[in-house]
Parts: C-alpha cells; sequence; structure tokens
C-alpha cells in the first residue's frame, strides 16, 4: 500500500517501487515468501528517495532530500565514474556501491534500461552502456578509461527536453522528445526506427518525428509515438507473426491517455476511460491478466487491441 510509483527492471523479474515515505524497495519476482499478503521478497534501497531510475536489475539513481543524484549498482565501469586505468576498472567490477552522490544541481532525470539522462546548465547529458552505438565504443567497451562515459548533447536546449527514452536491438538507439512536439534519434538505424534512410548509424541526433507528439516509447525492434491528439502510431516491427520492419507509420487507436513498450514485440496502452489494452506477442508474462486469457492466448500473436483490464 501507499506505492507512488513501480518500475521495472532489466529482465522484467525485478520491480522496484517508490512508497509515499520516499522509501524504494526492490521486490524480486524469482523470491516467494510464506506470508499470503506478500507474495514476493524486497529488499529496501534507501528511504531517502524524492525521486528514483532503475537502469538495470542491479543499478539504480536517485534523487534524495537534498536534491542531489546517488547511485546504488554494480556496474560502475559503463557509468559516470572516472577509471583511468584497466586496473582501476577490475578493482571497480562487480564491486557494489551504495549511495554514492554522483551529481548536484540537476534539474530534470530519465531513465531506460543502461541509460541514465539528465539535464544540468541547461545541457542533456548521457551516459550507461546506451552509448556504446560508436562501433570505435563497442571495440573499448570493456576499457571504460578509453572511451566518454558521458556526453553532452542540445547545448543550451535543456530545458526543452520533455522525455528521453532507449532501446536496443542489434544496438543501442536513443529518442528525445522536446517541448515542441519534436522528436530526435541517435544510435542505431539498421531497422530504419529513426529515418527512412540507409544509415546504419546515427552518430549524431537527427529529427525522427517533427511535431505533434507528447510521448515516445521504444523497445528492440518498435516504438511508439502518442500524438497530441490522442492517436497512437506504431513504426518498426509489426504485430504478426512473420511481419517485417517497416518505416511507414501504423495507427493504432485513438483516445490514447498512456503507453508503454515493457518488452520486445509488445506495447500495452490506457485509454481515456482507465481501460488498459495490449497489442503483441502474448506469452505467461505478458496478457496474462486472468485464466481466460493464460489459457486461450498464450504463445500467439495479437494483432489487434485486446482488452485487458
Amino acid at each position: 500500500t501507499g506505492v507512488k510509483d513501480v518500475k521495472a527492471g532489466g529482465t522484467n523479474l525485478l520491480l522496484t517501487t517508490w512508497d509515499k515515505k520516499n522509501t524504494v524497495y526492490q521486490i524480486d519476482l524469482l523470491e516467494k515468501t510464506k506470508d499470503k499478503k506478500i507474495c514476493y521478497k524486497k529488499y529496501k534501497i534507501t528511504d531517502q528517495a524524492e525521486g528514483f531510475y532503475p537502469i538495470s536489475d542491479t543499478d539504480m539513481f536517485y534523487r534524495n532530500k537534498k536534491d542531489e543524484i546517488c547511485y546504488t549498482g554494480v556496474n560502475t565501469c559503463h557509468m559516470m565514474f572516472e577509471h583511468k586505468s584497466a586496473e582501476t576498472c577490475k578493482k571497480a567490477e562487480d564491486r557494489h556501491v551504495r549511495d554514492r552522490v554522483v551529481l548536484k544541481d540537476v534539474t530534470k532525470c530519465w531513465s531506460s534500461e543502461d541509460m541514465f539522462a539528465y539535464v544540468k546548465d541547461n545541457n542533456l547529458y548521457i551516459t550507461g552502456w546506451a552509448l556504446t552505438f560508436d562501433a570505435r565504443d563497442k571495440q573499448n567497451s570493456k576499457k571504460c578509461y578509453q572511451r566518454e562515459n558521458v556526453k553532452c548533447f542540445f547545448e543550451g536546449k535543456g530545458d526543452q527536453v520533455k522525455q528521453v527514452v532507449c532501446g536496443q536491438d542489434r544496438d543501442y538507439m536513443i529518442f528525445v522528445l522536446l517541448k515542441d512536439g519534436s522528436v530526435w534519434g541517435i544510435g542505431d538505424n539498421s531497422r530504419r526506427l529513426i529515418t527512412n534512410t540507409d544509415t546504419k548509424t546515427h552518430m549524431e541526433f537527427v529529427k525522427a518525428e517533427s511535431k505533434g507528439i507528447k510521448q515516445v516509447e521504444v523497445c528492440e525492434n518498435t516504438v511508439v509515438f502518442l500524438k497530441k491528439d490522442n492517436t497512437l502510431w506504431a513504426r518498426g516491427r509489426g504485430f504478426r507473426k512473420k511481419e517485417k520492419c517497416s518505416y511507414q507509420l501504423r495507427k493504432i487507436d485513438s483516445n490514447v491517455k498512456e503507453v508503454c513498450l515493457p518488452c520486445r514485440n509488445k506495447v500495452l496502452y490506457v485509454k481515456k476511460d482507465s481501460v488498459a489494452y495490449g497489442m503483441g506477442y502474448s506469452t505467461a508474462l505478458s496478457f496474462d491478466f486472468t485464466d481466460r486469457y493464460s489459457k486461450r492466448y498464450r504463445g500467439v500473436w495479437i494483432n489487434k487491441p485486446m482488452k485487458l483490464m
């Protein structure tokens, strides 16, 4: 009870909750308890969180009561920490860091799997494995002291950034939504999720949608846009078994309030009437909200919006 927000971990087997007492817990969906009221084990991360930003099952940023950004986790080699040699990288490997203050004077933050983004000094900064879409960075991906662990984008326009999301297919792609309704993308374009060009990797942000967008979400092979007129559109892989990726936008539904892409080949959204719908590949962990759905629709493709709850 008293939960303000909940987010999934990188494998969807961990949930991170944030309650009204500013306490963050991690809930392990693989560890059950004998208590019928509390089904799964939970672990306290901090009780000082004014906001939380998980990037994987083992790594998380949160904003404390002093308005500082803190880090708790084990994978410091791909974050903003400064490692100056292979020796310092090796010492940091799998070494747990708890409640380390890493940033101050940050105005906005976002997180996706393997990515943390923040605005400071009116610039957008991004850190994490998501930056390794550069072929040169891939070669040095295990040598963080040889590559840039934090990169600056949209200099002087940080106050215009509304949302930052990251997805991964063959490689990483990052999308940024600005307040003017435009969407910009960087990274892998092998499936033409960013632009309809032969460019395999965009090394700088390019415009993916020019106007009218109020929310963007991305997973491995699909990007969805919720427009200001409350219509929901998708680009990338379709929702049929053998359907290929396409740059052309396809309308999914109207009167949509909010959307998310929990994992590959799935889209979940809530309409204005607070009814939830889903499309994509149905498994035992996706659309099985009732026994009727779990028995009838397990392991099949749902290519039309299905009412979930």
